[in-house]
């Protein structure tokens, strides 16, 4: 009988979590942190040999550790650059809105922060909506704020949302089939005796408000201000 044809390479040990059997942080660190990760495979050995494993453990530790505190640097950097809110002038007030929907249950919320010229929190508002589009709930979310930042005696105020939509809207002589009422009370506030400036910003520089509105889900149906 022919024996077996000799391995053309010498005995190895190899990365499992790769292909090319070469170790990768990137793969080290999704198996570690729990993407797929059994400590009895995370090496394979070539033509059974055997390995000490605990050893290689530690020293992926030490790389995985080592690619999330970079990881983590990077997102923090990238979350400083783009999540930029700039604060009003000085005498004015800014109120930062948003809605939120969920497409599972089609529940809405909306929530905001009223900040001043030196970016102290001054209210913070939620309100859940129940069953309603994403639409309403960016329009519940400036009418909320519109109102209590009215009854703070706030007379200059700075308006802004991350939904186009919401702000072509508020901006037409009659709103659009379904959110007519809300549009209208939107309206009338806009009219009182103040200085209102309501614009665009993307979601990167609404983040703040985008979370309050995430949690309001949680909260009661009734306007809830939180000083």
């Amino acid at each position: 009988m022919k024996g077996p044809t000799p391995w053309p390479v010498q005995d190895s040990i190899g990365w499992k979590g790769t292909l090319g059997a070469k170790f990768s942080v990137k793969e080290a660190y999704l198996m570690r942190a729990g993407h797929g990760f059994q400590e009895a495979r995370i090496w394979k050995v070539e033509r059974g040999s055997v390995l000490d494993r605990s050893c290689w453990l530690k020293q992926a530790d030490q790389w995985v550790a080592c690619w999330n505190n970079q990881v983590q640097r990077s997102e923090r950097t990238q979350m400083m650059a783009t999540q930029t809110w700039l604060a009003p002038s000085v005498g004015w007030w800014k109120v930062n809105t948003d809605g939120s929907h969920l497409l599972g249950s089609g529940a809405s919320a909306c929530g905001g922060v009223i900040r001043d010229c030196d970016g102290r929190w001054i209210r913070v508002f939620t309100k859940a909506i129940g069953q309603c589009s994403i639409l309403e709930a960016e329009l519940w979310g400036v009418h909320v704020g519109l109102e209590v930042a009215w009854s703070l005696g706030c007379r200059k105020l700075l308006v802004e949302l991350d939904n186009q939509d919401a702000i072509r809207i508020m901006q037409q002589r009659h709103g659009c089939s379904g959110v007519s009422s809300l549009v209208n009370y939107i309206q009338e506030a806009l009219q009182r005796p103040w200085e209102v400036v309501v614009q665009y910003v993307p979601r990167t520089s609404n983040m703040v408000a985008d979370r309050i509105a995430k949690m309001a889900h949680h909260a009661s149906m009734e306007i809830v201000v939180l000083e």
